[in-house]
């Protein structure tokens, strides 16, 4: 485990808004728009790359197309155009969704929704694929297990045929995550696929004429980075959380947050997105920075980036912190 950053957040606001607040900070919520929509996508790809869904014409296309994914050449196995259906239209038209990588918003987690109940996938039971598919299903699900399925739920070992049974259903169990901050801050389905590992896209070939367009399917192309930059930490949840709902307007939360604290944009949109005022504080022992931030209804109103305090070292050379006054009033531990 890295050095951990200790934040305490103390927020005033209307007390439907902290009743909603609540529910996030512990993660009380049902599978969420963007999980079910990284889940169907997974399901989708793995789909094409078993061939159990091939590219088709679209509406308005005459000529067959030939169909090219250097990231991952066995999404599109077959190369050309497959037959016509209404599955592999609704694969084609993600496909073409997945080329942009679409950030998880409530539109575009709708939009996966629609193209993965029109593929059908959801009917296609684990004994129903062919000895090739599976294999290739378990090729793929056992090389991303860690990034795929690390965070489920489930008191019991769970095996790749119950994996594609469930995937994109309420009956997968999805872990919740305390301030799961990818709900205030959504992130982007090409780095969920590639994972917090990276490894799912191909390296390009020089002969490759577009780099630029696939940049955002590089193998190192990982949830890791895009989390850093979204939301300053490696990982956009809370640990060790403890919250006091002191009244109807006012709660204050204590959490830490792995080497740093959640940057500015993650406060501006928590407040934003619950309608509050509130003030962030987060000191880090081991690399002695600290600071305060004080943001309202999506604004930041002041930012101050501090060093920790020590006093004089005793006989055993250790010395302890004494300011500044702001962090040894509101946080209860110094990180580290």
């Amino acid at each position: 485990m890295p050095n951990l950053c200790a934040n305490h957040l103390d927020i005033t606001g209307e007390s439907p808004q902290l009743n909603a607040l609540e529910d996030w900070l512990i993660g009380k919520s049902p599978l969420l728009a963007y999980q079910r929509a990284i889940y169907q996508s997974i399901k989708l790809l793995v789909a094409g790359c078993a061939g159990i869904r091939v590219p088709t014409l679209l509406e308005h296309e005459t000529q067959p197309v030939q169909w090219h994914f250097p990231p991952l050449p066995q999404l599109v196995s077959p190369g050309t155009t497959g037959v016509f259906s209404p599955e592999n239209l609704a694969f084609t038209r993600w496909l073409k969704l997945l080329k942009c990588n679409p950030i998880l918003d409530k539109h575009y987690c709708q939009v996966i929704e629609r193209y993965w109940q029109q593929s059908g996938l959801k009917d296609i039971r684990w004994e129903n694929l062919t000895d090739a598919q599976q294999e290739t299903v378990n090729t793929l699900f056992h090389k991303k297990y860690a990034d795929w399925f690390g965070t489920l739920a489930s008191d019991k070992p769970i095996s790749f045929a119950e994996f594609w049974n469930d995937m994109g259903t309420d009956a997968l169990p999805v872990q919740a995550f305390p301030m799961d901050m990818r709900e205030l801050i959504p992130t982007y389905l090409a780095y969920e696929l590639n994972g917090f590992s990276g490894g799912l896209w191909h390296p390009l070939s020089d002969d490759e004429p577009d780099h630029e367009r696939w940049r955002n399917f590089q193998p190192r192309s990982s949830s890791y980075g895009l989390y850093l930059d979204l939301y300053g930490i490696k990982s956009p949840k809370a640990y060790n959380l403890y919250y006091n709902r002191h009244n109807t307007s006012n709660i204050t939360v204590d959490f830490d947050s792995p080497w740093g604290p959640p940057n500015e944009a993650v406060m501006e949109a928590l407040s934003k997105r619950f309608d509050c005022q509130l003030i962030h504080y987060y000191c880090e022992e081991g690399d002695c920075f600290c600071g305060r931030g004080e943001y309202e209804q999506g604004t930041q109103i002041e930012r101050v980036s501090d060093e920790l305090v020590y006093g004089e070292a005793d006989d055993e050379d250790m010395s302890e912190i004494i300011g500044p006054d702001y962090i040894l009033e509101n946080i209860s531990h110094f990180g580290g």
